[in-house]
C-alpha cells in the first residue's frame, strides 16, 4: 500500500490454527477496504505460520506479520505492543485470533471518531458468542451502560467494570498517537487483565465515545485463556495484580475522586472473600466426588 490506511487492525495469535482463518476473514470482509492487518504471532508452534503465509500471499502489503526475537512467547500485552509498533495508520483496533469482527466494525468506529473529534477512543459492547457451537447456548450482548453515541469523560466506564468485570470493553479502537502516549499496553499483564489495564488508562487520561452496537464477536470456548484461568482459580491472583496496579494509577490521575479510590480498595476485601468461598466450594466438590466414588 502506498497511502496510509485509515485504520490498522492488530491481531494477536498464539497457537490459533483452529480459529485464525475466521478472524482474518472477518477483517477481509469489512465494509471498507482502507485498512491494514498487523498480525503478531506470539510464539505459535502449531499450524499458525502456514495459515499466515497463505493469507500474506493473498493480501500482500495489506498484511504485516511480526514476531518477537527468536519466536518467543511474551504474552498478550507485549504482542499487542509489537503490533502497534508496526502499525502505520493513525487509528488502531484490536482482535484476538479466536474472535470475529462484524462487517461494519471498522466503518462505524471510524465514523464515531470523525463525528467526535475530541474523542480519542471508541467502545462498543461485544457479543458473547456461544452460537458458533450450537451446543453452547444463546448469544449474550454485553451491557456497557451508556447507550447511543455517548461521550465518555474521566473516569469513563471504569467504575462500572471495576465492580462488574464482565462489563470490561474489548476490541476498542483508539488513536495511535494517544495509545503510544500513555505507554501502550502494560507488559507485566501477559494474559488476563491486559484489556482492563488499557481501558483504565484511557478512561482516566482522555475522552472516548460509545457506539451502542455489538460489533465484536467474543467466542466462548473451553480452551480460551479466560476460561482456563477461571477453571484453575488463577484469576484471583491476576485480579489482585490488577488492583495493585490500579490503586497508584488512580492516586496519580484522579486523586480527588475519593469514591473511585474507595471502590478500588473495597475490591480488595471482596476479592479475599470470593477467594475463600471459591476454595470452600472446591473442597466441598472434591469431598462429594470422593463420596460418590465410595458409594456413600
Amino acid at each position: 500500500m502506498s497511502a496510509k490506511p485509515s485504520i490498522s487492525v492488530v491481531l494477536i495469535v498464539f497457537n490459533g490454527e483452529n480459529f485464525l482463518a475466521e478472524a482474518i476473514d472477518s477483517v477481509i470482509n469489512q465494509s471498507i477496504e482502507d485498512w491494514e492487518l498487523v498480525v503478531t504471532d506470539d510464539g505459535s508452534t502449531d499450524g499458525t505460520s502456514d495459515i499466515l503465509r497463505r493469507y500474506q500471499e493473498q493480501l500482500g502489503s495489506k498484511m504485516i506479520i511480526c514476531r518477537h526475537p527468536g519466536g518467543q512467547n511474551r504474552g498478550m500485552s507485549a504482542a499487542r505492543n509489537l503490533g502497534v509498533a508496526h502499525a502505520s495508520s493513525d487509528v488502531v483496533t484490536f482482535l484476538d485470533h479466536d474472535d470475529v469482527l462484524e462487517p461494519e466494525k471498522l466503518h462505524l468506529h471510524l465514523e464515531a471518531l470523525k463525528r467526535h473529534p475530541d474523542a480519542n477512543y471508541v467502545l462498543s459492547p461485544c457479543l458473547r458468542w456461544f452460537s458458533w457451537n450450537p451446543g453452547l447456548g444463546s448469544d449474550e450482548i454485553q451491557d456497557l451502560g451508556p447507550a447511543g453515541d455517548g461521550m465518555l469523560h474521566s473516569p469513563g466506564l471504569l467504575p462500572k467494570y471495576l465492580h462488574h468485570t464482565a462489563s470490561t470493553p474489548i476490541g476498542f479502537t483508539v488513536r495511535t498517537e494517544v495509545l503510544r502516549g500513555i505507554g501502550g499496553f502494560t507488559n507485566v499483564f501477559r494474559s488476563m487483565y491486559e484489556d482492563q489495564v488499557m481501558v483504565a488508562k484511557l478512561s482516566l487520561t482522555t475522552s472516548g465515545v460509545v457506539v451502542d452496537k455489538p460489533l465484536h464477536r467474543y467466542r466462548q470456548h473451553a480452551m480460551s485463556c479466560v476460561r482456563q484461568t477461571f477453571s484453575s482459580g488463577g484469576h484471583f491472583a491476576l485480579r489482585r495484580q490488577f488492583l495493585l496496579w490500579l490503586h497508584p494509577y488512580l492516586l496519580e490521575h484522579c486523586p480527588d475522586d475519593h469514591a473511585l479510590i474507595k471502590q478500588s480498595q473495597d475490591q480488595f476485601h471482596l476479592l479475599r472473600h470470593e477467594r475463600r468461598e471459591w476454595r470452600k466450594k472446591r473442597l466441598r466438590d472434591h469431598c462429594n466426588a470422593i463420596r460418590r466414588r465410595l458409594g456413600c
